[in-house]
């Protein structure tokens, strides 16, 4: 069947912190217009058996960075060599993913976990955003060392703050209607009893 194709868009988060090795970033989309969040790619330093898992919940962070049972997997990606020169940063198949919706002003968390190998991030101070027209990460948490998907060693509870590195991956969503429409007909037809 043919179905129309969407145009991807990305957010590049990119910043200057200092480089950080990673096994878990915990990260927030917030939405500033109708966007179908498809994939990710990941910045890594090379090597071998990285095996991706990623994670959401709808809402902030909050207090539930080693909390299994407060995410959703979205799916996995597993890789036996990376090079650190090409295919840097590495895009997730996204039909290794459920893709995620997010209406304008919804904030949506994440949580990229590599299993085997780490990836790079960088340290920032609170607040941190990278932004475009159509949505913001905020730098948010760290896992490290690792040796389950949801380690309780968790950097990043103080004023240093974690950014993911490479690039949220999405397409335009539909918006949603800003009034739902009435079932009622505003004017009620008048039945005339004349012959």
């Amino acid at each position: 069947s043919l179905m129309p194709t969407q145009s991807r868009e990305f957010l590049e988060s990119s910043t200057a912190g200092d480089r950080s090795g990673s096994f878990g970033v915990l990260f927030e989309v917030t939405a500033k217009r109708s966007i179908l969040i498809q994939t990710f790619a990941v910045k890594h330093f090379g090597g071998n058996g990285f095996n991706f898992h990623v994670f959401t919940k709808s809402g902030s962070i909050g207090s539930s960075y080693s909390d299994a049972s407060a995410w959703t997997k979205l799916g996995q990606a597993s890789y036996g060599t990376l090079s650190s020169t090409l295919n840097n940063p590495v895009t997730l198949p996204s039909q290794n993913l459920s893709p995620v919706m997010l209406n304008a002003g919804e904030t949506q968390s994440f949580y990229i976990a590599c299993v085997g190998n780490y990836f790079r991030v960088h340290e920032e101070s609170a607040g941190t955003v990278v932004e475009n027209s159509d949505a913001s990460i905020a730098a948010g948490l760290n896992k490290y060392p690792y040796d389950t998907l949801f380690h309780s060693s968790t950097q990043g509870l103080g004023s240093t703050k974690y950014m993911f590195q490479g690039k949220l991956i999405y397409s335009y969503g539909v918006e949603p209607p800003s009034a739902s429409p009435s079932d009622i007909p505003s004017v009620v037809p008048s039945i005339s009893t004349e012959p």
